[in-house]
């Protein structure tokens, strides 16, 4: 399996002074969405989103496949369910060697995405997620008791890391479902092996979804936020274990 992320921040691409430039990055159909957007943090969080992933795309495609392709030439779209996926250019003849599972995620001010190469049968979701304190009311309507009692073992700073942490994993989970929040959260059960750390370290998910699906999951800390990367599999022959991100 290959696969791959990025994390970016507003200042990389030195926004919003870059969405002056849009006929840089983004084709007729983008630059009209992006026009679209009413609120100016959702322009800023789309456009942040976008420019990450064909970054990303683009070094990925580059790297293993020996094209270039600029930013105009990546459009992003979204399934019917949400999903990001995307396509180059006109380019007709070019093909990957299988399955691209791709996924978008930011929050304030700051952009995660991954893609990874896989057979059928697969998902891939990430999740970026600020650190910050949450009402006792949070933990009690998305937790379930499992979950609530290993927040209880955490105190302080490490408390609101591990309670931001299970959040984001189940966002990670969800997002590889295709599901997204329109599924309760109840169905996917997080068990955390450490608080975040600034190494990715695996993680223990299950899932609930009406039929044999498994969640390999890692997780990571870094400068105030938490990172998540869940893959999903219902072939029973395939082991996602060993792929870290």
């Amino acid at each position: 399996m290959r696969s791959t992320y990025l994390l970016r921040t507003l200042s990389h691409y030195r926004l919003p002074q870059y969405r002056e430039h849009l006929t840089r990055w983004g084709n007729a159909r983008e630059r009209l969405h992006h026009q679209h957007l009413v609120f100016p943090k959702r322009r800023r969080d789309w456009l942040l989103g976008r420019l990450t992933a064909k970054e990303m795309i683009q070094h990925y495609i580059q790297s293993h496949y020996g094209r270039y392709y600029a930013f105009n030439e990546i459009e992003i779209l979204n399934s019917d369910t949400g999903q990001p996926y995307f396509r180059i250019g006109s380019d007709d003849q070019f093909s990957f060697d299988s399955r691209i599972y791709f996924s978008i995620s930011h929050s304030r001010g700051r952009a995660l995405c991954a893609l990874a190469e896989l057979g059928s049968d697969a998902g891939l979701g990430v999740d970026v997620e600020f650190v910050t304190s949450r009402p006792k009311l949070f933990a009690d309507t998305f937790y379930d008791e499992d979950e609530k009692n290993q927040l209880a073992t955490y105190c302080g700073s490490e408390f609101q890391q591990a309670e931001t942490a299970i959040w984001s994993l189940k966002e990670a989970a969800l997002k590889a479902l295709g599901q997204g929040l329109k599924t309760d959260t109840y169905r996917v059960s997080v068990a955390l092996t450490s608080a975040p750390r600034s190494t990715w370290t695996e993680q223990r998910i299950t899932l609930d979804v009406g039929q044999k699906t498994r969640a390999s999951a890692w997780m990571c800390f870094q400068d105030g936020y938490v990172l998540s990367w869940v893959m999903t599999v219902t072939d029973r022959n395939r082991n996602l274990s060993d792929n870290l991100p």
